[in-house]
């Protein structure tokens, strides 16, 4: 009787147990609504466990994915997306999370059809559009980055990402079109850019995009004062300086206003001065507003005090600038020195951009060199400057190398360091190489 009662009560006790035996899918569900909800390691363990439990648990995949996007497991993340998909493509997140982690590695081409499908499915279209018109930047289609980026605006008006790299893609083909001599100013363009980066300016302010928000728009106003310095040598063209003059159209300033005309091409302002920097056009001729100064382009001459065809005085010690003695005047130091610039670049920047950027610092390199000319007369050979370009078009980091000489190497590498190159959608290592020669 008492074996009995005993077997009884073992059975009474053992029963809740039988009767509740869970079968690998319910422990897998269990698992995915309990640690699997949080975040951290614990999650991902539960997780895991359950998409072993249940591999056709299409939701166990899809968070699984989210949790190690957001810890940049990107590969991680990508498989578990890629297997939330093949069990189901109905859920927008999931081709959004598989298209964030091959944004991440970097593999454009496959990310482009993830943020299509995930805006055919009804996810949120302002922020997916400007997702792919990055995409498609880095697929070399500007085109079609442009038409996402408007779609972006159009549907979000506060979209400072989307405004600030539709303007990134103006400016960068404004500052290639605006190589060319016959270059208008493409003021349509520029009025579009200007639009965008006004909406953009106090947003940004305080994130992450602030300081490409001032860096784009130093580079338009740079952009603004070449169109307006073109449309005043072909005015110079059309009617001279005195017809200008006449005309009351023109003005002149003794310190070069941002109105003084000239007929420089590579400088806005003076080309004066014993020190390269901004400089300003004294005697009222220099082109148009602030330049780089202390130097003007190969073969440049000047008319003594008119300067009607550039300044006269060169870099400082030039002939052509005096008191009034109105002689023709070479526009370096030294004739014999000649600076001969290549380059090259890995990143987001074209390399035959950066290379006609580097260019534009002819002169001031010119410079560099005249001035280490005049302690070591028989110093030539080659400098290197290496310099990383970050999207917003700044150099960071310069530094130059070679030559042995540590003034020039410092005057070179701030040479470059001052060069504004055109935005990109990534950052570009450059290094600029200057191949010195002095006549005997």
């Amino acid at each position: 009787m008492c074996a009995r009662a005993s077997l009884l009560a073992l059975t009474l006790v053992l029963a809740p147990g039988l009767g509740g035996c869970q079968t690998d899918q319910e422990r897998a569900l269990e698992l995915l609504a309990g640690p699997g909800a949080g975040g951290g390691a614990s999650a991902r363990e539960a997780l895991s466990e359950a998409t072993r439990l249940d591999p056709s648990l299409r939701a166990a995949w899809s968070r699984l994915a989210e949790l190690e996007l957001a810890e940049s497991r990107w590969v991680e993340a990508e498989a578990a997306a890629s297997r939330a998909i093949t069990l189901s493509d109905t859920e927008a997140r999931d081709h959004e999370t598989r298209a964030r982690a091959r944004v991440a590695l970097e593999r454009w081409a496959e990310a482009e059809p993830d943020i299509t499908r995930e805006i055919e499915l009804g996810a949120p279209e302002a922020p997916a559009r400007t997702r792919l018109g990055k995409v498609q930047e880095h697929l070399d289609r500007a085109d079609d980055a442009m038409a996402s980026y408007r779609r972006a605006i159009e549907l979000d008006d506060a979209n400072v990402e989307a405004r600030l790299a539709l303007a990134r893609i103006l400016i960068g083909r404004l500052d290639a079109a605006s190589e060319s001599d016959t270059w208008e100013g493409d003021d349509a363009l520029r009025e579009e850019a200007h639009v965008l980066l006004r909406a953009a300016s106090a947003p940004s302010q305080g994130t992450p995009f602030a300081e490409e928000a001032v860096a784009l728009s130093n580079a338009l106003e740079a952009l603004d004062q070449r169109a307006a310095a073109l449309a005043a040598r072909r005015q110079v063209a059309e009617m001279g300086i005195i017809g200008l003059l006449a005309a009351g159209s023109a003005t002149t300033s003794p310190f070069g206003d941002a109105t003084a005309l000239g007929n420089d091409t590579s400088a806005l302002g003076a080309l004066m001065g014993d020190s390269i920097g901004d400089n300003f056009g004294f005697g009222g001729l220099g082109l148009s507003g602030i330049g780089e100064g202390g130097g003007g382009g190969e073969g440049t001459i000047g008319l003594g005090n008119i300067g009607t065809i550039g300044h006269g005085a060169g870099t400082g010690a030039g002939q052509g600038y005096g008191s009034g003695a109105g002689r023709l005047g070479s526009s370096t130091t030294d004739p014999g020195a000649t600076v001969r610039i290549t380059a090259t670049a890995s990143g987001g920047l074209e390399e035959a951009l950066v290379l006609r950027v580097a260019r534009r610092a002819t002169g001031q390199l010119r410079f560099c060199y005249e001035q280490a000319l005049r302690s070591d007369p028989a110093l030539a050979g080659t400098m290197a400057i290496e310099a990383t370009v970050n999207a917003s078009g700044t150099a960071e980091r310069a530094r130059a190398s070679g030559l042995g000489d540590a003034t020039l190497q410092t005057c070179m590498s701030q040479s470059i360091a001052r060069a504004a190159f055109p935005p990109a959608a990534a950052a570009t290592t450059v290094t600029v190489s200057v191949a010195c020669t002095a006549s005997p």
